[in-house]
């Protein structure tokens, strides 16, 4: 179909679609005349004129009444075998192609294929656009976005093979279950946001956010998919729609993409806050429109819509976030998803959401944010009575005391509750590290929770002051300097990367503050204000190297880890244990924190073929290593310092390659304090959640500090951290104390290896808890400053190697 016929069928189906019953037919014949083709494009258009219907390029759409007949025998696939691929059911058809559930005979994992009809592979641009969504995904690689298999083609049938999402769509969900609690909702949306601001880093815009395209994997793990109709905002472009046409759904469209004009990704922003009122509500937006017409003006001339003209159950910061992702004008919107990422994540820090709630459970909102079911509601209007009925007896009791002279008076002034004691909270919450941090911050809250709930610190309660260094060194700096000098907190706990910690580091020394970092660390430093709860390198990685050469008897290793600090002088470390243990290095390499591409490292791994592979990788990166490996099909043994089972639930389980992990705590620890802190965390943030250690260690410094505050009965930081030293607890990895000559933790060092089950069975403890070493004894303290100095200055004066 030319250019010109598009536009005209166009013309005339945006006309009918307004008129109803016989106008619209009359009007129908009298527009298209004697062009029978004309007119059953114009026809198929408007039977399908509802809300979910795609207009992704008219093309896909206009096809004759014999070809879409030929589309719904999809059933005829099942049973079938495609490639390698045997066909099980049909989960979608749709106007592009058809997508099945499938079994990848060759190595048993179940995926879900992407058909093209073929009557559409000979129209060249569609075929383009399909194999491109491939193009365009699969150099994503992120924990929230739907993983691309492969792309093929077979005796004329071209397909994607895709992850499997066990569990649905989010519309699924609200078809089949109904709508979602807050809570749920704003955390399906911030992951959604992490999904898509990595997209938006490679210069792609979705263009068609919705319900459907959110799909669930493991319960609770969010990924974007559907790229089918993306655009490239640089470089490259996809060219795959003609001038003029409408490209996303309606009903979650943005106003400029409803007038057909340019977009970036603050149309995304707005197909979020769309998508978001949908969880909420169970509705789409202005779907009480009768046409594509109506539907598309309200988007770009009608107010906002506001669920809570739906549901006095959402909070207002939900309707908030709604109002202003969904501002007709771009500029008036959150200018990136990773701005929107953060409020939610602020506001997900604000509502609590009891384990075991359904659905369509009620709820009210307290001042503080803070989401009751119904029955909490009845005992609360019952304390509030209760208090009621004291309040007016201690008024009666004052006018009586004030009628027998003023002497009596001071006896009955009721307590004035004290301020809160405030922390802060310093993490990644966007950006590349945002997936490794945000979980920590989790830990913090439940011990700040629990504190709270028996009575706070000095009987008060403790405040988090929650900010987001933007997996930026620089913006980690500046932030805790505005925790210190504006927001008056007593101690920060925070950083997960040693460049992190090395720019915050800088500022409490010269505030003489505190901070409490709870993540494995390469040691040689010691900071006067530092307490480092994570494991060093001498109760991590080196227990684990000698295990794999005495019990694994691995004699070559291939040293992989991030461009930065840590995994430098770590793997100066190991190579220097593996000189002294005989064993043999074959290669060492290093990628970005958000690295696009690994084929550089996974071909020198296969040139090698080492008998181990250490990795020190952080971050995103590390997701696109672990699914390279399996791509490849190489058979390994794989110690990590940070692959947790948060990790291990995003990548397939392959017994090709044993992965163990080295660190001081596992979610699979057999012991009552663990016990209770898994059930605590899991009733607070839902059952499918996993603790790793940082996490662990975040928990464990929020007790440690709150008993040093009260040792010390003051807020000082320096006598917080005087009273820490030496201080020890039981905690969920066992026993855990400070060193007070190094400020590091004592602690048990443990090795696991990953099962089917995404867990890690122990396979060797350490006998008692291992006493630090920041300084190994390979180079003198002077030696090792001179060595950190030299990274420093070779990365340009920073602690992270400049991006390849």
């Amino acid at each position: 179909m030319s250019q010109d016929e598009h536009a005209r069928v166009k013309e005339i189906f945006l006309k009918a679609s307004e008129l109803k019953g016989t106008k619209r037919k009359e009007f129908i014949e009298k527009a298209c005349g004697n062009n029978d083709k004309l007119r059953d494009s114009v026809i198929s258009l408007l039977e399908n004129d509802n809300p979910e219907t795609i207009l992704t390029g008219l093309s896909e759409s206009l096809v004759d009444s014999e070809k879409r007949k030929e589309r719904l025998k999809s059933h005829d696939w099942v049973g079938q075998r495609l490639g390698n691929y045997e066909i099980e059911r049909v989960i979608y058809a749709g106007g592009m192609g058809i997508v099945f559930e499938a079994v990848d005979t060759v190595i048993e994992r179940r995926v879900a294929i992407k058909v093209l009809h073929e009557d559409l592979t000979k129209d060249e641009s569609l075929r383009t656009r399909f194999v491109s969504e491939a193009r365009a995904v699969g150099r994503l690689n992120h924990p929230h976005v739907l993983t691309i298999h492969e792309v093929g083609s077979n005796e004329g049938v071209d397909y994607l093979v895709m992850e499997y999402a066990t569990g649905g769509s989010a519309a699924d969900h609200l078809k089949n279950v109904g709508v979602y609690s807050p809570g749920e909702a704003t955390r399906i949306l911030e992951q959604a946001c992490g999904g898509l601001s990595a997209a938006h880093k490679e210069g792609l815009i979705h263009r068609d956010i919705k319900p459907a395209n959110l799909l669930f994997i493991e319960g609770d793990i969010t990924k974007v998919s559907d790229f089918g109709v993306a655009k490239f905002t640089h470089g490259e472009s996809l060219e795959l729609t003609r001038q003029g046409q409408l490209v996303g759904t309606p009903c979650y469209m943005s106003p400029e993409q409803c007038e057909g004009k340019s977009v970036d990704e603050r149309s995304d922003v707005y197909s979020l806050g769309a998508t978001y009122f949908s969880l909420l509500v169970g509705r789409m937006p202005y779907e009480e429109e009768n046409s594509f017409v109506s539907v598309m003006h309200a988007h770009c001339n009608a107010e906002p819509p506001d669920p809570r003209e739906w549901s006095d159950r959402i909070p207002e910061p939900c309707a908030e976030i709604i109002l202003k992702a969904m501002a007709k004008k771009p500029e008036d919107r959150y200018q990136t998803v990773e701005e929107m990422q953060h409020a939610l994540v602020l506001l997900l820090s604000e509502l609590t959401m009891p384990a075991g709630l359904s659905a369509d459970t009620s709820f009210t909102l307290n001042p503080e944010i803070k989401m009751l079911p119904r029955r909490d509601i009845r005992k609360r209007i019952a304390g509030l009575a209760i208090g009621l009925l004291v309040l007016i007896g201690l008024v009666l009791f004052l006018i009586i005391r004030v009628e027998t002279g003023p002497e009596d008076n001071q006896a009955i002034v009721p307590p004035v509750e004290q301020e809160p004691i405030r922390i802060g909270i310093l993490h990644s919450l966007t950006g590349a590290m945002a997936t490794s941090e945000e979980v920590i911050v989790d830990s913090y809250k439940l011990a700040i929770k629990e504190i709270n709930d028996n009575g706070g610190v000095l009987g008060r309660k403790i405040e988090p002051i929650i900010r987001d260094g933007k997996s930026n060194d620089v913006v980690f700096a500046q932030q805790a300097t505005e925790l210190i000098t504006e927001e008056g907190v007593c101690t920060i706990f925070g950083c997960c990367t040693s460049g992190s910690r090395k720019a915050v580091q800088e500022v409490v020394e010269e505030n003489n503050h505190l901070l409490v970092y709870s993540v494995n660390t390469e040691g040689v430093e010691i900071s006067p204000n530092i307490i480092y709860l994570g494991g060093d390198p001498n109760q991590t990685v080196l227990p684990f190297v000698k295990w794999a050469y005495a019990f694994e008897e691995k004699r070559t290793f291939f040293l992989v880890g991030s461009d930065y600090i840590f995994p430098h002088v770590v793997n100066d470390i190991v190579k220097d244990q593996l000189d002294s243990l005989g064993a043999e290095l074959v290669g060492e390499e290093y990628l970005d924190f958000d690295a696009a591409d690994v084929t550089n490292v996974l071909d020198k791994i296969e040139a090698t073929q080492p008998d181990a592979i250490i990795n020190t990788i952080t971050g995103d990166s590390q997701m696109l290593f672990l699914r390279g490996l399996e791509k490849r099909k190489i058979e390994t043994t794989q110690f990590a310092t940070g692959i947790g089972e948060d990790v291990l639930r995003r990548v397939n389980y392959n017994p090709s390659i044993k992965n163990y992990s080295c660190t001081t705590y596992f979610q699979s620890l057999k012991n009552k304090e663990n016990e209770i802190f898994v059930d605590d965390f899991q009733e607070m943030f839902g059952e499918f959640r996993v603790l790793i250690s940082s996490m662990e260690a975040g928990y464990d410094g929020v007790y440690l500090w709150a008993r040093a505050v009260e040792k010390s009965g003051s807020l000082d930081p320096i006598k917080i951290r005087d009273a820490m030293s030496g201080m020890e607890m039981q905690a969920p990895s066992g026993k855990v104390s400070i060193d007070p000559k190094t400020q590091y933790s004592v602690r048990n060092g443990f090795i696991g290896l990953a099962n089917s089950y995404d867990q890690y069975e122990i396979v060797w403890r350490s006998p008692e808890p291992i006493e630090p070493d920041p300084y190994p004894a390979m180079r003198t303290k002077e030696e090792w400053q001179e060595y950190l100095d030299g990274l420093y200055q070779s990365w340009g004066n920073n602690w992270t190697a400049p991006e390849k």
